[in-house]
Protein backbone atom coordinates (compact mmCIF):
# COMPACT_ATOMS: atom_id res chain seq x y z
CA UNK A 1 0.00 0.00 0.00
CA UNK A 2 3.07 2.49 0.52
CA UNK A 3 4.23 1.81 -2.71
CA UNK A 4 1.14 3.20 -4.22
CA UNK A 5 0.33 5.77 -1.86
CA UNK A 6 4.06 7.53 -2.23
CA UNK A 7 5.50 9.59 0.32
CA UNK A 8 3.80 13.16 -0.42
CA UNK A 9 1.47 15.17 0.93
CA UNK A 10 -1.78 13.28 2.31
CA UNK A 11 -3.37 14.94 -0.55
CA UNK A 12 -0.90 13.61 -3.01
CA UNK A 13 -1.36 10.04 -1.57
CA UNK A 14 -5.10 10.01 -1.78
CA UNK A 15 -4.87 11.30 -5.87
CA UNK A 16 -2.33 8.42 -5.85
CA UNK A 17 -4.74 5.65 -4.29
CA UNK A 18 -7.76 6.89 -6.29
CA UNK A 19 -5.84 6.44 -9.61
CA UNK A 20 -4.55 3.26 -8.44
CA UNK A 21 -8.29 1.90 -8.02
CA UNK A 22 -9.38 3.67 -11.56
CA UNK A 23 -6.44 1.32 -12.96
CA UNK A 24 -7.65 -1.88 -10.83
CA UNK A 25 -11.16 -1.70 -11.89
CA UNK A 26 -12.81 -5.15 -12.61
CA UNK A 27 -10.08 -6.60 -11.71
CA UNK A 28 -9.98 -9.36 -9.84
CA UNK A 29 -7.53 -10.81 -6.82
CA UNK A 30 -8.15 -13.89 -5.32
CA UNK A 31 -12.02 -13.86 -5.01
CA UNK A 32 -12.24 -10.46 -4.81
CA UNK A 33 -12.87 -7.95 -8.02
CA UNK A 34 -12.52 -4.29 -7.58
CA UNK A 35 -15.72 -3.06 -8.40
CA UNK A 36 -17.04 1.05 -9.17
CA UNK A 37 -19.88 1.27 -6.76
CA UNK A 38 -21.68 5.32 -7.18
CA UNK A 39 -20.56 8.77 -7.06
CA UNK A 40 -20.98 10.38 -3.64
CA UNK A 41 -22.45 13.87 -3.60
CA UNK A 42 -19.55 15.65 -3.76
CA UNK A 43 -19.07 13.46 -7.27
CA UNK A 44 -16.33 11.11 -5.94
CA UNK A 45 -16.33 7.50 -7.13
CA UNK A 46 -16.79 5.05 -4.21
CA UNK A 47 -15.09 1.77 -5.09
CA UNK A 48 -15.60 -1.67 -3.59
CA UNK A 49 -15.08 -5.13 -3.27
CA UNK A 50 -17.33 -7.70 -4.57
CA UNK A 51 -16.77 -11.45 -4.03
CA UNK A 52 -16.38 -13.50 -7.22
CA UNK A 53 -16.96 -17.45 -7.46
CA UNK A 54 -13.30 -18.96 -6.98
CA UNK A 55 -13.68 -20.89 -10.57
CA UNK A 56 -14.48 -17.40 -12.03
CA UNK A 57 -11.51 -16.26 -10.63
CA UNK A 58 -9.29 -18.95 -11.62
CA UNK A 59 -10.89 -18.45 -15.22
CA UNK A 60 -10.30 -14.82 -15.13
CA UNK A 61 -14.04 -14.82 -16.11
CA UNK A 62 -16.01 -11.79 -15.08
CA UNK A 63 -19.17 -12.34 -12.76
CA UNK A 64 -22.33 -12.53 -14.85
CA UNK A 65 -23.88 -10.27 -12.20
CA UNK A 66 -24.24 -6.53 -13.89
CA UNK A 67 -23.15 -3.17 -12.83
CA UNK A 68 -26.38 -2.42 -10.90
CA UNK A 69 -26.43 -5.53 -8.95
CA UNK A 70 -22.92 -4.67 -7.94
CA UNK A 71 -23.63 -1.40 -6.88
CA UNK A 72 -26.50 -3.30 -4.80
CA UNK A 73 -24.57 -5.74 -3.19
CA UNK A 74 -21.72 -2.95 -2.14
CA UNK A 75 -24.34 -0.77 -0.83
CA UNK A 76 -23.29 -1.69 3.21
CA UNK A 77 -19.60 -1.16 2.32
CA UNK A 78 -20.09 2.05 0.35
CA UNK A 79 -22.15 3.55 2.96
CA UNK A 80 -19.67 2.46 5.55
CA UNK A 81 -16.67 4.49 3.26
CA UNK A 82 -19.25 8.26 3.25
Amino acid sequence: MAQIRGDGSARSQQTRLGRALHDARDRVFGELQVVVGAEDRKKRTLYGLRRVSAESAMNGAEDESTDADARSDNAPLLEELQ
